[in-house]
């Protein structure tokens, strides 16, 4: 399962990121489309938080699946919606043997496979539809975010190992 952080790490803009994402209130679906997502639950307002700003969408129209697990696509996904990343920018541009052109990950894994947020596993694959452990989550947040230059550190990622 994956544990979210807060989303205030989240809640600064630079110029490379969406602006124009929920800037007109009024056009934003509030009702919870979930049915596996119910009010009072402890990540409800997390999970509406991302809904309403682009980072998931659920498992399906009406399933967010919250107890389920996170695959590498996912994951990259995840990280490039909160970006802000323009995925037409991306389009056919994975160079894995694994991503097709039209998995809905494949922009996002073209975008963090070219900015070191993500590598692949070897032999030309990404391997998106397994599943992300916590030390590729760490990694890949740490690189978003470096890359990103939301935080500023003087220690190499090889000492991010001693966090895990």
């Amino acid at each position: 399962m994956f544990t979210m952080l807060p989303m205030e790490v989240f809640a600064v803009l630079n110029e490379s990121m969406k602006t124009s994402v929920n800037t007109v209130q009024e056009k934003i679906n509030f009702e919870n489309p979930f049915a596996d997502v119910k009010e009072g639950s402890w990540y409800y307002d997390a999970v509406q938080y991302s809904r309403i700003n682009g980072f998931f969408s659920g498992t399906g129209a009406n399933t967010f699946d919250p107890d389920g697990t996170m695959t590498r696509g996912m994951f990259v996904t995840v990280l490039g919606q909160m970006a802000g990343v323009d995925p037409d920018a991306y389009k056919g541009q994975s160079a894995f043997s694994d991503v097709t052109a039209d998995a809905y990950y494949a922009p996002f894994v073209a975008w963090a496979s070219k900015h070191g947020i993500a590598a692949g596993v070897g032999n030309g694959k990404f391997d998106p539809d397994g599943l992300v452990t916590r030390e590729q989550m760490a990694v890949f947040l740490y690189v978003t975010l470096k890359s990103l230059e939301w935080i500023l550190t003087p220690e190499p990622i090889s000492q991010l190992s001693r966090l895990i």
